[in-house]
């Protein structure tokens, strides 16, 4: 209990340093008005830029929405201002940029710029693949929160092949050692499974991690979801949570996002919007609302609120048992369902 508390102050104090006095006003605001005002307001968002990307992940969680917008654009301009207006009024504090590779998108630093100019603290997600020194100093301008490169090993060799993409491995370490010599805050992404807890090889990510100068270190669950909605054999038991947790480092920020928690998803913690404008519920599951394309989120709340899918509470759906047998088991994964 106490190395946990230890650890999860460390890892707050990480997230704070990210805060500009901007931001913070936001983030207090926000803790008032969900924490002691009990509002509902989405302390996260996630923008799907493009779902356009070099590498082939058979675990993308992306992988269904990739197919569907395989012959889509990417967000348009005028769309991401708009979204990112209707986050910023909504109170939430933050934003992530994803995809896809969010760097293939035009708009992006314009797009951190935004943000910062309204006190939302920005998250670039990228494979590291397209990113170079100018693309770090136009974020480092933008005023970009951090940039999360995603490193499944810290083995080049292991990493490529997982990815899809020979080189990739080289591309996110040179990705990450231009953001810490440019004095940009920067993480590793990367994911837990049975198999690298066991092997040493999360151990070592996050020891390359540290030795590259990283502000910090974000480990999530496997999910079968995506390339992986089949594989329930790769969900960890709490008993394997708990051992991940065990293992981390207390002297390096560490952002555990294994733990099976109670899911936030019908308190309206989480927007996920979709390249096109559309809406979904989460990124780890496979279903878009219908006509949800300029949907406000006083609507999106309803929605969730009236969804029977989302009726019973559950820690974490795509790992769930009986949310899987209800509502993931048939599905074929070739394309996204909309409810």
């Amino acid at each position: 209990m106490i190395r946990e508390f230890f650890r999860t102050t460390l890892a707050g104090l990480f997230m704070a340093r990210l805060l500009t006095p901007r931001s913070a006003a936001r983030a207090c605001l926000y803790a008032i008005r969900r924490h002691v005002l009990r509002q509902s307001i989405p302390g996260t968002a996630i923008v799907a830029l493009t779902f356009e990307c070099q590498c082939r992940c058979a675990c993308c969680s992306s992988d269904i929405f990739r197919k569907h917008y395989a012959d889509k654009p990417g967000m348009s301009r005028e769309e991401l201002f708009v979204w990112i207006g209707k986050i910023a009024d909504s109170g939430s504090p933050r934003i992530h940029f994803t995809g896809g590779e969010s760097l293939l998108h035009g708009g992006l630093a314009d797009a951190v710029e935004a943000c910062s100019r309204k006190g939302l603290v920005s998250f670039v997600e990228t494979n590291g693949i397209a990113v170079d020194e100018d693309a770090v100093l136009r974020l480092k301008r933008a005023g970009v929160g951090s940039v999360n490169v995603s490193l499944d090993s810290a083995e080049p060799a292991q990493h490529d092949a997982l990815r899809g993409a020979p080189g990739c491995h080289a591309r996110a370490i040179a990705a990450l050692r231009l953001c810490v010599s440019n004095g940009v805050r920067c993480m590793v992404s990367t994911y837990a499974t049975r198999e690298n807890v066991s092997d040493g090889g999360l151990a070592g990510v996050i020891g390359l991690a540290r030795r590259l100068g990283c502000s910090g270190i974000r480990i999530l669950a496997p999910q079968p979801a995506g390339g992986w909605l089949k594989r329930e054999d790769v969900i960890l038991s709490r008993e394997e949570l708990g051992r991940i947790e065990k293992m981390l480092p207390l002297a390096f920020p560490v952002l555990n996002r294994t733990a099976l928690i109670q899911c936030p998803l019908r308190t309206g913690y989480k927007i996920f919007v979709l390249p096109d404008g559309q809406l979904a519920p989460c990124e780890h599951l496979p279903f878009i609302f219908k006509d949800s394309k300029n949907m406000s989120l006083e609507r999106l709340r309803e929605r969730i609120h009236s969804c029977a899918m989302f009726a019973k509470p559950h820690p974490c759906m795509p790992r769930d048992p009986g949310f899987r047998r209800e509502h993931l088991d048939g599905l074929t994964g070739d394309s996204p369902v909309f409810i």
